[in-house]
């Protein structure tokens, strides 16, 4: 998975935060294995993982829909912040 070092860090730090982004990508696709016919929103699922903070639940759903393993569908449901929100489910 990825991890996008704009704070351009080195040595231990970015192999630190670059094994946490893995995790965090390795957990929701995880949760969705596990869910195969869940199609749910990031504020739905901010819910399931709330150790998760909101950038990096958002960026691990992205990756995962960039690398295939998700899809972002046309349904919608509402975030936490009142807005409509794409849910995702697993990609067949």
């Amino acid at each position: 998975m990825n991890f996008y070092n704009t704070t351009n860090e080195k040595g231990q730090t970015l192999i630190d935060f670059t094994a946490k982004a893995k995790t965090g990508d390795e957990m929701v696709l995880e949760y969705f294995l596990g869910h195969p016919d869940e199609c749910i929103t990031w504020s739905e699922l901010s819910i399931k993982f709330p150790d998760m903070n909101e950038v990096s639940l958002k960026r691990s759903l992205s990756n995962l829909k960039n690398a295939g393993k998700l899809v972002k569908t046309d349904e919608k449901g509402v975030s936490k912040y009142g807005r409509p929100a794409k849910k995702y489910k697993l990609a067949a």
